[in-house]
């Protein structure tokens, strides 16, 4: 089995004000997290294997049951925060600019695979047979921005605040539980093999923007806020019997399931207030997007999610109930807001 997870809390804040006959102050913060399980970096992945296997191998057992388990499950936590206060004030002109940038970017890859492959020169001979592939990896990601700006002149006044917030998270699985290749396996009691894939990504970005412009003559102000979310999950989960011979007394039953799940919330808030004597001018920008796949890539490029449960090319007898089954029960809760 395998259990590693990281966790990451990442915070940036930068305040700037001026003051004088031209009065300009910029405030930028800026917060990025990078966690990455199975990638050697963002663009390479390099596959953490979670085996147990049996391979080549006799084994008798009259009484006891032979265990297969592989057990993976991965922990990503990511909090990550950014904010930027700019206040500006000029007797004659004033310019202030507040940037607060802030993005979450976690990818897990892992192969989870229990098998046999083979059975020896002289078989495997036990009272039971019980193989899981089990894979609940996790990515939690909460990015937030807040950027604020106060700009004064006299004269002219000029704002400008921008917040923007990301969360980029991908996770690759694959699980597998299967027999090949072995030619002799006797079982006096029952065989199960499951194989289960319940990956979760849960996403939550905010950003928030306020700018205040004011001039006696000229106020101008311009506010931006933005958040994204991307999500994406691959791989699925195998079940079968390959190239083998396997007799049972018992009940045979095997069985694939994928639950995985996307959840997204995403909110961007973006507000100004600008007031000039002779011109006002006032802009201000929200937007927010969700982009989640299960089964196509970040690309847009379709990579499906097999959920698999066969016997190929083999001779599988039980005296009792033989059970084949396969289950996708993926979700994809995504919400979206945005206000200026």
């Amino acid at each position: 089995s395998n259990t590693s997870s990281t966790q990451a809390n990442i915070v940036a804040v930068s305040a700037s004000f001026a003051n004088g006959a031209t009065g300009v102050a910029a405030g930028i913060g800026v917060s990025i997290a990078e966690n990455l399980i199975g990638w050697s970096n963002v663009l390479t992945e390099s596959v953490m294997e979670v085996l147990s296997y049996v391979k080549n191998s006799s084994i008798t057992s009259a009484l006891g049951t032979l265990i297969v388990n592989a057990i993976a499950t991965l922990n990503i936590y990511a909090g990550v925060g950014a904010g930027s206060v700019a206040i500006a004030k000029g007797t004659a002109t004033s310019v202030g600019l507040s940037v607060a940038f802030a993005l979450a970017q976690n990818k897990i890859s892992t192969s989870v695979r229990s098998y046999i492959d083979g059975s020896g020169t002289s078989g495997i001979s036990v009272a039971g047979i019980d193989m899981d592939a089990k894979d609940t990896s996790a990515i939690t990601a909460n990015v937030a921005s807040a950027s604020v700006n106060g700009t004064m002149g006299d004269t002219t006044g000029v704002g400008i605040a921008v917040g923007v917030a990301a969360a980029v998270n991908a996770i690759d699985s694959l699980v597998e539980t299967f027999i090949q290749n072995a030619a002799n396996i006797t079982v006096t009691g029952a065989m199960d093999m499951d194989a289960l894939e319940n990956a979760t990504i849960t996403a939550t970005a905010v950003a928030v923007s306020l700018s205040a412009a004011m001039g006696s003559t000229t106020g101008v102000g311009v506010s931006g806020g933005g958040a994204g979310a991307s999500n994406v999950i691959l791989g699925g989960a195998k079940a079968y019997v390959a190239n083998s011979v396997v007799n049972a007394t018992g009940n045979i039953g095997i069985s694939a399931t994928d639950t995985s799940t996307i959840k997204a919330e995403v909110a961007a808030v973006s507000g100004n207030v600008t007031y000039g004597g002779t011109t006002g001018v006032a802009v201000s920008i929200g937007a927010s997007s969700a982009i989640n796949h299960i089964g196509w890539t970040a690309g847009g490029v379709e990579d499906a999610v097999v959920v698999l449960a066969c016997i190929s090319n083999s001779s599988v007898q039980s005296d009792a109930n033989l059970s084949l089954s396969a289950i996708s029960n993926m979700t994809i809760d995504a919400g979206v807001g945005a206000g200026s």
